[in-house]
């Protein structure tokens, strides 16, 4: 009787059998050992986390160089994900974000001057949200909300009527936050703002005149050559 597990059935061709050399066998040995390494490693992860993180904070700290060369380059490969990452660690650490600001701009003043003197749209509405955000203040705008706003009013103050730079006021003052009558509402918001010049903006103070129903003349009709000699 013929034995199955040697029938002519379970015979490996001649070509199949020729491929089988020891490179071939030792090959297989090293994937093995591979595995079973790549397995023992992942269990010994799975109990020793912080001696993971340990390690890598040791290495990160033994190879800065190396560790800012490969975020250099991944950042720039991937810049959405880089800045999306950036915005949600500042939203999750905020204290942090804002020292590692103030550590930036003390580095580097004539930079951030340089800045603030090429974008003053912006820091016009950086200094609103910080504004708004330290008298707990809901609403916010844009500096796009605020150029398009003062393009309406054809960039003219709208109590003097002087093309001067304009800075956005609050209608109803942000002082009166804390009033019962303002509670829960948004005085932040690109609706709680008209244009004016900065002096107008100053005499106005904290009260409440909404010059957006009566505009100077030259915020509608083009403007008159003796309201710049006045």
């Amino acid at each position: 009787m013929t034995d199955p597990l040697y029938s002519p059935h379970n015979l490996q061709p001649v070509s199949t059998l020729a491929a089988i050399t020891p490179s071939s066998l030792v090959s297989c040995e090293v994937i093995r050992k591979r595995e079973h390494r790549g397995e023992y490693y992942r269990r010994w992860l799975a109990v020793n986390p912080e001696k993971k993180r340990d390690s890598d904070r040791r290495w990160r700290v033994e190879n800065a160089d190396k560790v800012r060369e490969n975020n250099r380059r991944w950042q720039a490969e991937n810049p959405e994900k880089a800045r999306e990452n950036n915005r949600r660690w500042r939203v999750e650490n905020p204290e942090k974000a804002r020292e590692k600001s103030r550590r930036w701009a003390a580095a580097n003043p004539d930079v951030g001057r340089r800045w603030c003197a090429h974008n003053p749209e912006l820091v016009k509405t950086k200094r609103h949200r910080h504004r708004v955000r330290k008298l707990s203040v809901m609403g916010d705008f844009t500096a796009e909300q605020f150029a398009a706003l003062c393009a309406h009013f054809k960039q003219h103050c709208l109590k003097c009527g002087r093309p001067r730079k304009l800075t956005p006021d609050h209608v109803i003052p942000l002082a009166w936050a804390d009033r019962p009558e303002f509670v829960g509402v948004a005085l932040g918001d690109i609706d709680n703002i008209q244009p004016l010049c900065r002096s107008c903006n100053s005499s106005k103070q904290d009260t409440y005149v909404d010059y957006r129903t009566q505009p100077h003349r030259n915020c509608i009709n083009p403007p008159m050559v003796e309201d710049y000699l006045a």
